[in-house]
């Protein structure tokens, strides 16, 4: 394929299977190794909002149903985020985990539950935000030797 830069005509080769471009250059992968690492940090996110459901309902919660659903949000997020623990640096999961929750929570309690706004909050949540967009881009998925079931970090 052969593409037009302005001066320069730039020919790119396709890639081989076992590696892939990325913003900070080339890593080596194995197929398909690359769309789990996606699916891994979706996981984290979803883990985040099953996180501002059972904080929530630890405020919340006034009968047996919402109590329920308030054990289960709280064991869905945590077995989803040890899960992702094991696949990507744990240490970068748990940031993105709590800012998500903590964010999450937040705008829940100003949304749902008649909590003042206040655009403070707002700045802050955005910092929050920024922060840990900025921990998951300088944070390489990619490791050279992946751990083991148990094995320490």
């Amino acid at each position: 394929m052969v593409f037009d830069r302005g001066f320069f005509c730039v020919e790119k080769k396709p890639l081989p299977d076992s590696m892939i471009q990325t913003s900070r250059g080339m890593i080596r992968v194995k197929r398909g190794e690359h769309v789990a690492m996606g699916k891994n940090w979706l996981l984290v996110v979803i883990a985040g909002m099953f996180e501002v459901g059972w904080v929530a309902g630890l405020k919340h919660a006034d009968s047996i149903l919402t109590w329920a659903f308030t054990v289960i949000a709280l064991v869905v997020s945590f077995a989803v985020l040890i899960y992702s623990g094991k696949k990507l640096p744990t240490s970068t999961v748990y940031a993105v985990f709590v800012g998500l929750g903590t964010a999450g929570t937040v705008i829940s309690e100003m949304v749902f539950f008649g909590e003042p706004f206040s655009w403070a909050k707002i700045g802050l949540i955005a910092l929050l935000l920024i922060g840990i967009i900025g921990l998951k881009l300088v944070t390489h998925d990619h490791e050279d030797h992946p751990r083991k079931e148990g094995e320490a970090a």
